[in-house]
């Protein structure tokens, strides 16, 4: 939907009718069906016309914990994730608190990131609702092999031997503190001691470090050919809150899986004001099990 306000409105409706469907299906035979309904979402680029399908969970029995104020672990079927990842289709998880005479929280996760056990993450960060149809739009397209996603071209930082990665890497690194980097989603970023000193913390051990290391031409890349990023933390609050966006791109290996590069950024930007940038850390993302 190119409004995202009435997308918002027509997926918490249709959350709120597969819930009291589900509630009247338990009652019936004591089983809930593997999808609960769909939406459609229309891409403003292309006018293409994405369906995602929704399973909706609700209640104590679907609800492991909340491991903490940012994540809420649910418990599926296993039968259920195990027919869903044999389909090659789009699903969300839709999690909805059963919070009596407070407001429900509607949270919502990718069905391909649940584990074989049934466990599934759920942000809350996540919020379904006008805030969902952005990060959902992007994960349409990636279903479609259309993604957001930049490619990369730059290569790693490889000298002859292991021992001059280290040097060849600082020198690399402080040829981009002087030109710096320019994002098309923050603007200027800021480059500084301050993100290689994070990534060479002892703690990662050696392997770690020469690996982070060595993604530094990538990061670069990454950081000034992405145009889309996600909030994925908040310091602080009022006009003195720092914001953490991650920015991703794509490293085709050859004979190996793709990698997917991240690039965390410090900003104070937020519904299209900008601040000052400041580039944090930078990563190979981990492949889930």
């Amino acid at each position: 939907m190119r409004d995202n306000n009435a997308w918002g409105s027509q997926a918490e409706d249709l959350v709120a009718h597969c819930a009291r469907t589900i509630g009247e299906y338990d009652k019936a035979d004591g089983k809930t069906p593997y999808i609960d309904g769909h939406l459609q979402i229309a891409d403003p680029k292309t006018g293409q016309i994405y369906s995602v399908l929704i399973q909706v969970k609700s209640g104590r029995s679907k609800f492991s914990k909340r491991e903490s104020r940012k994540r809420v672990v649910g418990r599926l079927d296993p039968d259920h994730v195990k027919a869903w990842k044999r389909w090659n289709l789009l699903i969300i998880v839709v999690w909805v608190e059963d919070a009596g005479n407070r407001a429900s929280q509607m949270l919502w996760a990718d069905a391909a990131r649940a584990k074989r056990s049934g466990r599934l993450d759920f942000l809350a960060s996540s919020e379904f609702g006008a805030s969902a149809a952005a990060p959902i739009l992007r994960l349409a397209r990636a279903h479609a092999g259309c993604p957001d996603v930049p490619l990369l071209s730059h290569d790693l930082l490889f000298p002859e031997k292991v021992s001059e990665v280290r040097a060849l890497a600082k020198n690399w690194f402080r040829m981009w503190m002087r030109v710096g980097s320019y994002s098309p989603v923050f603007g200027p970023v800021e480059v500084s001691w301050r993100v290689w000193r994070h990534i060479t913390r002892c703690q990662l051990g050696q392997a770690t470090v020469l690996h982070r290391l060595s993604l530094l031409p990538l990061a670069k890349e990454a950081l000034e050919a992405a145009r889309d990023a996600n909030r994925v933390r908040t310091i602080g609050d009022g006009t003195g809150a720092r914001y953490l966006f991650v920015v991703s791109a794509i490293y085709r290996r050859p004979h190996r899986t793709d990698a997917v590069i991240e690039v965390v950024v410090e900003s104070t930007h937020k519904q299209g004001r900008p601040g000052k940038c400041k580039l944090v850390s930078l990563y190979e993302r981990k492949r889930r099990a």
